[in-house]
């Protein structure tokens, strides 16, 4: 009778576990992640699992598409966007509890070394700069800007240079388009564009030669404001809270410095941009 009793005992206990809520037995976050901020944002995942034993799961692509994800209804608890404009979007929804910037983000124009000419290789002039991009005669890979801000970036940064003409829908001198920055490095990297306009973030992640990249100055185009929300059907609002608090501390922004973004402490103004 004893062993039966302890036998019914035991299954209950195996029963209550199992029919816990997950929360209780482990700590889970799905985010939403812009392409840009994808591998900063694994590496910093991984160190928050370490730390608090939170997962993050992570989901990413183009800005613009993520939003339109989230909008039909898709369960996330934290969107980070590579702009303002999609933050505030969701906000004006109803859709978030809280709405912050996290960083800043730098485009950087890439062209390999296989861009360049051997003549130019030999005589060691193989710098990207404002002079490569003004006399570049081939297609040169963007992000689509229509969902890619680092690709409304790169547009900007054409007319400010005014170079806008040279590089058209009409003109043999066009466009790769990527749907996300990540893809339009591939494009890069692949060789199906010699040159275009990517995340630096994505060139610090990478042993990239200095004399292969161009860091935009800032003035060339609007400030790549990213913002994240935290969103009100997150299913653990109080773990999403607690992870960009992380995201937000100074110790993180300054990796986040390191890897090719611009802390949030140190604030970046926009500036009125010129006709070139």
């Amino acid at each position: 009778m004893k062993k039966i009793t302890m036998r019914m005992y035991l299954l209950s206990a195996v029963a209550s576990i199992c029919l816990m809520p997950r929360t209780v037995l482990s700590q889970e976050l799905t985010v939403a992640v812009a392409s840009n901020f994808y591998h900063a944002l694994s590496v910093i995942s991984q160190k928050f699992e370490q730390e608090t034993g939170t997962k993050v799961r992570l989901s990413s692509g183009a800005s613009g598409l993520l939003y339109a994800q989230i909008i039909r209804g898709a369960p996330f608890d934290l969107f980070f966007s590579a702009d303002v404009e999609r933050p505030k979007l969701l906000e004006q929804k109803g859709l978030t509890s809280v709405r912050e910037n996290y960083v800043y983000g730098r485009l950087a124009l890439w062209a390999p070394q296989q861009a360049l000419s051997k003549q130019k290789q030999l005589k060691h002039q193989s710098i990207v700069n404002e002079h490569f991009l003004a006399t570049y005669e081939q297609r040169l890979a963007i992000a689509n800007p229509r969902l890619a801000p680092y690709g409304k970036a790169a547009k900007q940064t054409l007319a400010y240079m005014g170079l806008s003409e040279k590089f058209n829908a009409k003109s043999t001198t066009n466009f790769v388009l990527g749907n996300n920055i990540n893809q339009t490095y591939q494009f890069i990297d692949s060789g199906n564009a010699k040159a275009g306009f990517v995340a630096y973030s994505l060139l610090k992640a990478k042993p990239v030669a200095d004399t292969d990249y161009w860091l935009i100055p800032q003035n060339h185009h609007e400030v790549i404001e990213q913002q994240v929300v935290v969103l009100t059907n997150a299913k653990k609002p109080v773990v999403a809270k607690k992870f960009l608090d992380y995201i937000l501390s100074p110790p993180i922004q300054k990796l986040l410095t390191d890897m090719g973004y611009g802390s949030i402490h140190h604030h970046i103004k926009n500036t009125v941009l010129g006709d070139g």
